[in-house]
């Protein structure tokens, strides 16, 4: 009889440890990254242009990145990312004229882009003033790679003299530059919202900076819903 229950409750425990295990197999890990971005021309990397008019045009834009890892962690299943324009502005240095900008047909650019990411669970150890653990959290690493295709944007200038259109290759591009040029590195915690703000980033061969703000956190979710 004692054999039977011992072989009872083991066959139970086998059976519990063996769907908790398949249901961790069906489980993933969603990273989601919600913030604004907006870029301006440093003043100071422009002050030479005094003697002279230069029109520097950035734009603002409001971020998302969404990532489905692995259980385990390792590199995305699945993603999606966009940064969507939501503001273009022109700063006049030197003899330029202010100038009214408005960008069309559709003021709202949106660019999608890949990010080469990696999520490393429970790899970020926090140590109280007495060097015992408090808790860990998850490292998140990630940059844009490859490289977006972004479309031209064509400006209607007014600046005093005869308005005309104007082609911006490059203003929206600029809010992916913090993305581009660097490889982040930031700790994640389960189950928490934790907000991020960056000021005075400098981008772009450190002619820009960049004012980024946004928060990130990550869940446990069932794959089936991300195919």
């Amino acid at each position: 009889m004692r054999f039977g229950v011992v072989f009872g409750l083991c066959c139970l425990v086998l059976l519990t440890a063996t769907s908790s295990f398949a249901a961790q197999e069906n489980m993933c890990r969603r990273v989601v990254i919600e913030g604004e971005v907006s870029v301006r021309p440093d003043p100071e990397a422009h002050a030479q242009e005094e003697g002279r008019g230069l029109l520097v045009c950035t734009a603002e834009g409001d971020l998302r990145m969404e990532m489905i890892f692995p259980m385990e962690g390792g590199n995305p299943i699945k993603q999606q990312n966009s940064v969507t324009m939501t503001n273009f502005r022109c700063f006049p240095f030197g003899t330029a004229q202010p100038c009214e900008a408005t960008p069309y047909p559709d003021p709202d650019q949106i660019i999608e882009f890949t990010l080469l990411a990696e999520l490393e669970p429970e790899s970020v150890t926090v140590l109280d003033e007495n060097d015992r653990v408090v808790h860990t959290m998850d490292g998140l690493y990630f940059r844009i790679d490859p490289m977006p295709e972004v479309d031209v944007l064509t400006v209607y200038m007014v600046c005093g003299g005869v308005p005309d259109d104007v082609d911006h290759p490059g203003s929206v591009f600029q809010l992916l530059l913090p993305f581009i040029e660097n490889y982040w590195n930031h700790s994640i915690t389960l189950n928490a919202f934790v907000d991020k703000t960056y000021t005075d980033y400098p981008i772009g061969m450190e002619r820009f900076l960049a004012d980024m703000n946004w928060t990130q956190f990550e869940t446990i979710v069932p794959c089936a819903n991300y195919p």
